[in-house]
């Protein structure tokens, strides 16, 4: 493929990411706030602990085959059929195992009402297998398939689940929204993806595939485990309902960072094509500070009327999240600001660091939250994760000095002096208004926000510049 066509496709591929992202992310929202106010926390509770399992499962049975595919350069088609026999044993022989022995499993957890769900769920592994060919369009760059399938399915499963929740199907409302999302994706894979993959069994290449996904697996499941451990632990210590109060005061906040995240996959390539050490200090600290900018704000409005949010969107049944929601609301201020090293460490090849950070952060969540959720609850559960990691944060802030002389603080100065006064403004309006009146409470987060901008546009002129330039060079090619 041509420079230029290849440029082309990335940028189209580029775009409709975006888009699906931002689409992905509305209707999810949508869908929640909707269905918390139908079902009953304990019914989330249920499917958080249902979903550890079962994608606990799914790290068992994969191979990595996306990223083998993706990279393979000689004969991805045979690659895709490699992948697709050796995923298929594992998958189906994990789906059976799960089959048969769900009831015992969850009786040792202390869930035995999940043991049918256990066993119908691991029909979601087979279905996951199943969606291979879709691998090879992503290798091809053709996101219009990918965007298009994607986003029907997220349609159908909380169409699904609010009907059956409007019905009162509780709990099972969620499960079969997600076991209908995933009947769909493999049912518009098979009618518009080309690619047929084939059961061929070579035994060259299974060794060759693990080799390349042991490592991958085994980070990534270490990774898994320090992102979800606080789910069990909370589920088997305290409980579906208080597990179904925990998922939401962590899912909101980290759905608002993951469009921090995306920032990564625009600034490693901006950051491997700069010519020297000064050109990737100079956008590091960019990214760094419109991360704050992006961050700051939210963190204020929920410090400030995290209760008259959580009851108006999603009702008073969820009041006991509040102060988990708040925490978290803080951690991703923390995690989303500090995040951009880790395109540092891959462009300079230092990427040993992540298994020491991850396995650090494993271990450290485990432990602290097993400590402090009997003690306080899922307050005590938020305060372990984030003691674990801050804990972890000077072993990559240390080795990342030595690799580029980089401070924060300069970085993000101008972020925090905006915060700290929209952060009174904002506590001289609550006073003010008060937190009762919904129309006075949009009106005092509306004034702060406005406050937050212009002290934004004021002190930083140069992420200014950069957001209207961007704007102005969309509107001059349209």
């Amino acid at each position: 493929m041509a420079q230029g066509q290849l440029l082309n496709k990335t940028l189209i591929a580029a775009r409709l990411v975006t888009i699906l992202r931002i689409s992905v992310t509305g209707i999810s929202l949508g869908s929640q706030f909707i269905l918390a106010r139908l079902l009953a926390p304990a019914s989330f509770g249920q499917l958080v602990f249902l979903l550890f399992v079962l994608d606990l499962a799914g790290r068992i049975t994969s191979l990595q085959s996306e990223k083998g595919i993706i990279r393979d350069q000689e004969d991805p088609q045979q690659a895709l059929h490699a992948y697709f026999t050796f995923e298929g044993i594992l998958s189906v022989s994990v789906a059976l195992v799960l089959l048969f022995s769900g009831p015992t499993l969850m009786q040792v957890l202390g869930k035995p009402i999940l043991a049918l769900p256990l066993q119908i769920g691991a029909g979601l592994l087979i279905f996951r297998w199943l969606r291979a060919p879709l691998i090879l369009a992503k290798k091809e760059l053709d996101f219009h398939v990918v965007t298009r399938i994607t986003l029907i399915g997220e349609l159908i499963k909380p169409t699904v689940s609010i009907f059956l929740a409007w019905n009162g199907f509780g709990f099972w409302s969620l499960l079969w929204g997600l076991v209908a999302y995933e009947i769909s994706q493999v049912i518009l894979i098979w009618i518009w993806v080309p690619f047929r993959p084939r059961w061929i069994f070579e035994r060259s290449r299974a060794f060759e595939m693990l080799r390349f996904a042991l490592p991958l697996s085994a980070s990534g499941l270490l990774s898994y485990w320090y992102w979800r451990i606080d789910d069990f632990w909370v589920g088997k210590l305290l409980g579906d309902e208080q597990l179904g109060y925990y998922w939401m005061a962590f899912t909101i906040p980290h759905t608002i960072l993951g469009y921090v995240e995306n920032l990564d996959r625009v600034t490693y390539p901006a950051f491997a094509k700069a010519e020297n050490d000064a050109q990737i200090i100079r956008g590091f600290e960019l990214v760094t500070r419109f991360s704050a900018i992006v961050l700051f704000f939210p963190a204020i409005a929920s410090f400030l009327w995290a209760e008259p949010i959580i009851t108006l969107l999603f009702g008073d049944k969820w009041l006991p999240a509040i102060v988990p929601f708040q925490i978290f609301m803080l951690l991703i201020v923390f995690r989303g600001t500090f995040r951009h090293w880790a395109n540092i460490a891959i462009l300079k090849g230092k990427t040993n660091i992540f298994l020491i950070v991850v396995a650090a952060s494993a271990i450290s969540v485990t432990g602290f939250v097993y400590w402090l959720t009997p003690l306080y609850g899922i307050i005590g559960t938020a305060v372990g994760v984030v003691i674990a990691m801050l804990g972890v944060s000077p072993i990559y802030f240390i080795w990342f000095k030595r690799i580029l002389p980089i401070s924060y603080l300069p970085a993000i100065w101008k972020p925090i002096v905006a915060s700290v006064v929209a952060l009174l403004i904002g506590t001289l309006l609550r006073h003010t208004l008060g937190m009762t009146d919904p129309l006075f409470v949009s009106l005092s987060i509306a004034i702060t926000g406005i406050v937050y901008l212009m002290l934004i546009f004021l002190l930083d002129k140069e992420i200014v510049g950069l957001i209207r330039s961007r704007i102005f060079s969309r509107l001059d090619t349209t």
